[in-house]
């Protein structure tokens, strides 16, 4: 009788082939959900700098509306928010441009203001668009004593 010979040495490489194919593919598994976390952290950041993008240019249009900024002393160059080190917007940038429309006889004069928030990496972060009245140099809003608008409700003018 003779006896079939031991399987030992190819079990043993297959066994071999198997470990390695399966860390292959652990690797293969792992960079992925790496490249995937990746991409989710890039796309949140991109998310979160649009969001304080329009926070901002809303800011700035509210300061407009407030009469806080002056659009007569602004030029064309990139402003800075802030100077201090601790502001967690002291490398963002902003800027207003302005450009007259063709006014019509029937409705008042416009002008078409561009608000354009930059973010620390240069990106444009915000474009705001809005239409603003246009004012000659001379037209000033009149004010009663109390410092307000004859048409303020809150002083009792007119609605």
């Amino acid at each position: 009788m003779t006896r079939p010979a031991p399987t030992f040495p190819r079990r043993r490489g297959a066994i071999l082939l198997e470990v390695v194919l399966s860390l292959s593919l652990f690797v293969l598994a792992a960079a992925l959900i790496l490249s995937a976390l990746r991409a989710s952290h890039d796309a949140a950041t991109f998310v979160r700098q649009d969001i304080h993008g329009e926070n901002l240019a809303m800011s700035i249009l509210s300061e407009l509306e407030m009469g806080q900024i002056d659009l007569a002393s602004l030029d064309d160059s990139p402003l800075a928010f802030s100077d201090d080190e601790d502001d967690p917007f002291v490398d963002w940038s902003w800027e207003i441009s302005s450009e007259d429309l063709d006014a019509s006889s029937e409705l008042p004069p416009e002008q078409q203001l561009t608000i354009i928030i930059r973010s620390p990496n240069g990106r444009v972060a915000m474009r705001l668009v809005t239409l603003w009245p246009a004012q000659d140099e001379g037209e000033l809003e009149e004010v009663d004593e109390d410092g307000a608008a004859p048409d303020d409700p809150a002083k009792g003018g007119a609605l």
